[in-house]
């Protein structure tokens, strides 16, 4: 899931968001808790009006009429009960209310609030509590919002007893945090879905615009990329496909020079090579062909360190196990051996490919005495390595055996050796398929090659 890597784009649309809905949250909550105390403070102040004016009703009313009293001020915020005592509140579970809770009430009751009175609180919600029959509470038909805790004021009345109130009060409880906090939790589960699945659409045409781009060096011959994504993001890739085709045009054109240069110069060999079959002297005319054929060498070999992969040859699948066993059978000795799969499908240019390993296995049955050529799956690459026992490299050689026409054997004798272009020719190639040649000298003695390919899409078996 390379989408989601922390250094990618949907990763970053993803935080960005999240962070902008956890602030737009918190503002909301803060903003609902200020209004909810507001809110809870306007209750309480109304309550407490009522509280002490049904009292004083109440103590006014005569006794055959003081239930009325009792049913006629009881709504959705209030109900109120006359006993005795307060047993009732206690067999229920209601417990006495904290003692700033308790001066708070106090003080709000005003005229009445010197009075001996008790407050209790209980926060059980929902169930049979709640009906106004079951706590004796004189009936209305609204009843409690089973959102919110209770709590009960008990005061001392001058005509003997208890009047009961009980106040729906608008205090966040614990179960209502955990609402919230379930609220929360869902409600950014449900945004990082969205955005999810918003930034991986959205970042889908960047991953194939790279992936284009990363082709490039590999296949002129791709077809353009389609042109999706934002209006920027189309801007970019119409550039890419004309950068695209100015390079294939441009190549194109050197391929068109080089088969032109190729043919002059073949003309030009072919005639001094019949000049030379007029030399009477047999050891002149001897040295002068040998001359001429490593002209021919020399060019044929310039020529394709040129081209490189401007051939035209297409990109296909390859079985490189079968592909490199070809190369292992036509070196003609057995001191060149395979080792690695027998199945090994791979996309590449296949002449190519087996200009790449003929010149490294040449390399060491020149100057290795034979060749070990071994293929194995380095999980997104395959790696070729091409082993010899010869006497290796000096240190500072490593490196510069790549370089065009550059040779160990500097006398330039055509028994020793070529032109020097077959690592540099091999190194392009591998190159051009993504890849690298690395050389190393091997523990004892012998000289290893390590060609890297990029493992994209392979079949092994």
């Amino acid at each position: 899931m390379s989408w989601l890597r922390p250094s990618g784009l949907t990763w970053r649309i993803v935080v960005v968001v999240l962070l902008g809905v956890v602030l737009f949250q918190a503002v909301g909550l803060v903003r609902f808790m200020v209004d909810r105390r507001e809110r809870a403070e306007e209750i309480m102040r109304t309550a407490a009006r009522q509280v002490v004016a049904t009292t004083r009703l109440y103590e006014a009313a005569a006794p055959d009429e003081r239930r009325l009293v009792l049913e006629a001020v009881a709504g959705p915020l209030l109900r109120v009960r006359h006993a005795p005592n307060l047993d009732f509140l206690t067999r229920r579970g209601w417990e006495p209310a904290p003692f700033w809770l308790a001066g708070a009430i106090r003080a709000r009751l005003g005229p009445i609030g010197d009075r001996a009175l008790e407050v209790y609180v209980r926060d059980r919600i929902g169930g049979r509590d709640w009906h106004p029959h079951h706590d004796g509470f004189a009936r209305h038909g609204h009843g409690f919002e089973p959102s919110r805790r209770r709590l009960a004021v008990s005061v001392p009345l001058t005509t003997g007893g208890w009047l009961t109130f009980l106040v729906a009060s608008d205090a966040t409880s614990l179960r209502w945090v955990a609402q919230t906090a379930l609220f929360w939790a869902l409600t950014l589960v449900l945004v990082l879905i969205v955005v999810l699945w918003a930034g991986r659409r959205l970042s889908r045409p960047f991953q194939r615009f790279a992936d284009a781009a990363d082709r490039l060096g590999t296949d002129l011959k791709a077809p353009p990329l389609q042109e999706t994504g934002t209006g920027e993001l189309r801007q970019a890739i119409r550039a890419f496909n004309r950068m695209q085709d100015r390079i294939r045009r441009m190549v194109d054109d050197r391929t068109m020079m080089l088969a032109a240069i190729s043919h002059d110069l073949r003309t030009v060999l072919t005639r001094l090579r019949l000049r030379t079959e007029l030399i009477d002297d047999r050891e002149q005319r001897a040295r002068a062909e040998g001359d001429v054929e490593e002209m021919e060498r020399m060019v044929e070999a310039s020529l394709a360190f040129a081209r490189g992969g401007a051939e035209g040859e297409r990109t296909e699948l390859v079985d490189l196990a079968a592909l490199l066993q070809t190369v292992v059978a036509d070196a003609r000795t057995d001191a060149v051996t395979y080792e690695g799969p027998d199945r090994y499908r791979f996309r590449g240019r296949p002449s190519a490919l087996r200009r790449l390993f003929d010149n490294l296995v040449d390399n060491a049955v020149r100057y290795g005495g034979g060749a070990t050529v071994g293929l194995a799956d380095e999980g997104r690459q395959a790696l070729v390595t091409v082993a010899d026992n010869g006497p290796g490299l000096d240190s500072a050689d490593l490196a510069r055996v790549f370089e065009p026409f550059f040779r160990v054997e500097r006398s330039r004798s055509r028994a020793t050796g070529g032109v020097g272009l077959g690592l540099a020719i091999a190194r392009s190639i591998a190159r051009e398929h993504g890849g690298d040649i690395t050389l190393e000298n091997r523990v004892g003695s012998g000289l290893l090659a390590t060609v890297t390919l990029p493992d994209g899409g392979a079949v092994k078996g």
